[in-house]
């Protein structure tokens, strides 16, 4: 066997190990959930606050009306947690789904229009 048939061999043996089964894939896919979930524990606290803090500061939500968001956020939270928890492939949130066919309100575009006006 020739050099350049030895290379080809020996990259094909590479790009194999490299290959995940769809098994493999679905097992990946949720751990990286799993793990979405366990940082979103840690996280959703300074989040929570953010928003509260800006729904006050811009729209001068007092403290009755920041505890009925609050309130009906958390429920919105826990559906998107369980959400993650899910096998689904649509990888698309329902909220999301439901702000651009109801509302017209594409989540991505302003993300990447934001992105594009900070230089990201």
């Amino acid at each position: 066997m020739g050099k350049g048939a030895r290379q080809r061999r020996e990259r094909q043996k590479e790009q194999a190990a490299f290959h995940l089964t769809r098994p493999q894939e679905k097992a990946m896919h949720k751990e990286i959930k799993s793990q979405l979930l366990d940082y979103d524990k840690s996280y959703f606290l300074d989040m929570d606050a953010a928003v509260l803090w800006a729904l006050h500061k811009e729209f001068g939500f007092g403290l009755k009306r920041l505890r009925r968001f609050f309130d009906r956020f958390t429920v919105i939270h826990e559906d998107l947690r369980s959400y993650y928890q899910l096998d689904d492939e649509t990888n698309t949130w329902l909220c999301r789904y439901l702000l651009q066919r109801d509302v017209g309100v594409d989540v991505e575009a302003w993300e990447r229009e934001l992105e594009q006006k900070n230089g990201q």
